[in-house]
């Protein structure tokens, strides 16, 4: 049988657990609202998309930079600069 203190542990310890579920599901709000204003994305599935495009438009990007630079210094002889 649970005796008055360990009874007031328990609930100050649901209590505890209470106060850290709010703050946690206030951080995930902003973070979610974040997602919204800043990628448009509601959820994690979307970021998780976004992210992947955002990764690929990078790579692209850099390929055609590698592209263009190679186009340019074979155009010139630098040697001569």
């Amino acid at each position: 049988m649970l005796n008055i203190d360990q009874i007031e542990e328990i609930k100050r310890k649901i209590d505890l657990l209470k106060e850290k579920k709010a703050k946690a599901e206030g951080a995930m709000e902003n973070i979610r609202r974040r997602w919204k204003e800043e990628y448009g994305c509601e959820n994690e599935e979307d970021v998780k998309k976004k992210l992947a495009a955002l990764e690929e438009e990078i790579a692209e990007g850099e390929r055609r930079l590698s592209v263009l630079l190679t186009k340019i210094e074979q155009a010139y002889d630098w040697s001569s600069v």
